[in-house]
């Protein structure tokens, strides 16, 4: 098990839509953005 720290960053979205995938030392978060650019950020403490 991995221990995540997530730094979410929502400048014209309000909420996160879903966790798209893990992988070994990524996390995506992918923001509800119709016609806005998609926006996700992510931080691994596991460096």
């Amino acid at each position: 098990m991995y221990d995540w720290d997530y730094k979410c960053e929502i400048f014209d979205s309000k909420k996160y839509v879903e966790i798209s995938n893990f992988t070994d030392n990524h996390a995506f978060f992918f923001f509800n953005s119709i016609s806005k650019n998609i926006l996700f950020s992510y931080k691994n403490t596991s460096y």
